[in-house]
């Protein structure tokens, strides 16, 4: 008796439409996967132009240095307890919206500074702190805003 002949599968059948279902698995892969990326906040990158990291320099520079120091290295007046915003100290521990609201409400030593700043002028400040950091704090930093 012979064994029956095994039926040979589809795509072996179909090469063309094979191909061309695996064609368009992977253009839909693909396209998820790019939308997912742009979607998800880029921690460990800054991306910021040079006039937003140059707005952020002067408005922190004017504003902020005079009690987290120039280099945001805090200061060591004992009357300004600022804390370094240069990565150094805990900084980067905060999430973005505390931070903001650092910023326009103030805190309990910090004056609110930027309570009349427009948010491009919050964001450059912000963004201009953040490039100081080292990019592992900038990864593990919690509740980043759309950077």
């Amino acid at each position: 008796m012979s064994e029956p002949r095994r039926q040979r599968a589809w795509w072996r059948r179909r090469p063309a439409e094979a191909a061309a279902a695996g064609l368009a698995v992977v253009s839909l892969l693909a396209v998820a996967a790019v939308r997912i990326s742009d979607s998800l906040p880029s921690a460990g990158s800054t991306r910021a132009s040079a006039e937003v990291l140059t707005l952020g320099e002067e408005l922190y520079q004017t504003s902020c240095a005079a009690c987290h120091g120039s280099d945001g290295e805090g200061s060591s007046q004992p009357t300004i307890p600022a804390p370094p915003l240069d990565g150094s100290a805990h900084s980067w521990h905060h999430a973005d919206s505390q931070i903001v609201g650092l910023i326009r409400q103030g805190g309990t030593k910090m004056p609110a500074i930027g309570a009349a700043w427009s948010d491009e002028q919050v964001e450059a400040v912000l963004t201009f702190v953040k490039s100081r950091w080292a990019p592992w704090q900038r990864e593990r930093q919690p509740g980043t805003i759309g950077e």
